[in-house]
């Protein structure tokens, strides 16, 4: 079980320095697994579409390096928090080592309006989710259109909470918002996450090649990669189902939807790992098998039976095909790099990914990486270890009063009263109950004397909750990765 890395903390399996290697192992592997297209030559289609949209954002592409192994990784084009920074921080660096590095940003996703978390101090600690576009949250991140107007009040209210905490302590992202959101030089909100990303990263190495997620998803490799997986779904149905299970029952998981629901099958055929696009409407695509080939339920009775026809009637019908979680990861695993670089999310999910290359190719997995870090606030104090001896205290305090008392004569009267009585409780003839309502009695009054300080001690806890939820704010995981400074993200990562 991969555990996510504790606040200050960093991840990174297999070690940095051996990333290349089992890159360049992987790549060996891969060569005896079939998936009925020539890689290399995807691969160079693939740089030269990178290259290309690169240069369409104002971009300077790296040279690609023939031969060379592919490592990858990649998320949705958003402002993510640090743990996935850290992945881009580390594919940056591998680049310096002659490799293909590329990063895969999944724009076939819905953008939701492009959400952040923001941490705020007005009207008390908490996490202000404000989106960049809420117009635009059922889109999907390739056509999401910059709105200035929208951007200018997310950088407003942003700002507005950000100033709310003391001591200017998220000053950079403050400073990011500022630069990143005004003036606007690109069209998309896709294209722009991308540019904010590689200022905040211009310290690091620039090697790295861009590429949309939809645009693969365009190209005649990912068409035959697709068609091949199609005629298997359902001996693919039958191993996600199967791994899914077992994953559920080794974790003691009850949910069906976790990780993800099993595959269906209906009067449209077998559900696939695939969605079917159109528009802004996306839905599982699901297909029957027939003598002749695969025939999709959204093309009636007839047969597809390669995968250039397959890219035809989705061409003519003005329907996409993309990949979802799964397809996805075997795409990035099997065809378009030698080895992928996840987040512990995806990590936790591609043990269904491993089942299936098992399962389909009869040879063990190439392996991937993991790597992921939590930033927080500079050295914040956490108050949870005194909050738990203050209510530990409380708690002494209402069985055993006498040991927080000055000892008065009164005190000590009654403190010799509840021993006598604790010791007479123990005798077998012992009325247990009036003597337990006589010692609850005599707590009581003790408890009269200790008011004072009881009240002092609940005035001091309320003040260290109200610290707590501020610290719960400032060092929340999910903070986006431009209010820490660069430097922050650091590539010391000899210690899987």
């Amino acid at each position: 079980m991969i555990e996510i890395p504790g606040k200050g903390q960093i991840l990174c399996r297999p070690v940095f320095p051996l990333w290349k290697e089992t890159a360049e192992h992987n790549r060996q592997k891969l060569e005896r697994i079939s998936i009925g297209l020539d890689r290399d030559e995807w691969r160079r289609e693939l740089i030269g579409i990178a290259g290309q949209y690169m240069q369409s954002i104002g971009l300077d592409a790296p040279e690609f390096i023939p031969g060379a192994p592919f490592i990858l990784s990649g998320h949705q084009p958003h402002p993510y928090h640090a743990g996935v920074m850290f992945k881009y921080r580390l594919l940056a660096e591998i680049s310096r080592e002659a490799v293909n590095a590329v990063w895969i940003s999944a724009d076939t996703e819905a953008c939701g309006g492009f959400p952040v978390n923001i941490p705020s101090f007005l009207n008390g600690p908490r996490i202000a989710t404000l989106r960049m576009h809420p117009s635009i949250a059922d889109d999907f991140y390739e056509h999401s259109d910059v709105d200035s107007d929208a951007l200018a009040a997310f950088r407003k209210s942003a700002v507005e909470h950000l100033r709310s905490i003391p001591d200017n302590m998220f000053a950079h992202g403050i400073k990011c918002l500022e630069e990143n959101t005004k003036p606007i030089i690109v069209n998309n909100m896709r294209d722009m996450m991308i540019l904010w990303r590689r200022k905040y990263g211009a310290g690091w190495p620039d090697s790295v090649f861009e590429l949309p997620l939809s645009k693969v998803c365009e190209t005649d490799g990912f068409f035959q990669f697709a068609f091949g997986l199609l005629r298997q779904s359902v001996k693919i149905r039958e191993l996600f189902n199967a791994a899914l299970h077992a994953y559920r029952k080794k974790r003691g998981i009850r949910s069906r939807a976790n990780p993800f629901p099993d595959l269906g099958e209906n009067g449209n055929g077998v559900e696939t790992l695939f969605w079917k696009v159109k528009g802004s409407h996306r839905a599982p695509l699901y297909l029957k098998h027939s003598e002749n080939g695969i025939v999709l339920a959204f093309k009636g009775e007839t047969p597809v039976r390669s995968a250039d026809e397959l890219k035809k009637i989705c061409v003519d019908n003005g329907i996409k095909i993309w990949p979802r979680a799964v397809a996805l990861s075997l795409l990035q695993r099997l065809g378009l790099g030698d080895m992928f670089i996840h987040g512990v999310g995806g990590a936790k999910y591609d043990a269904i990914t491993d089942a299936l290359i098992e399962g389909l190719f009869e040879t063990e997995p190439p392996k991937y990486a993991v790597a992921s870090c939590t930033l927080s606030a500079p050295e914040p104090d956490d108050p949870s270890e005194k909050l738990a001896e203050l209510h530990q205290k409380i708690r002494e305090m209402q069985f055993h009063p006498e040991d927080f008392l000055e000892k008065t004569e009164e005190v000590i009267a009654l403190i010799e009263k509840k021993n006598e009585l604790i010791k007479s409780i123990n005798n077998p003839e012992a009325d247990k109950k009036s003597i337990g309502n006589a010692i609850s009695q005599l707590n009581r009054l003790l408890n009269l004397s200790l008011e004072p300080v009881a009240n002092k001690i609940e005035n001091e806890i309320g003040i260290l909750d109200m610290k707590k939820r501020e610290f719960e704010v400032i060092t929340y995981r999910e903070l986006p990765y431009f209010l820490f400074p660069p430097d922050r993200i650091s590539i010391h990562t000899t210690k899987g």
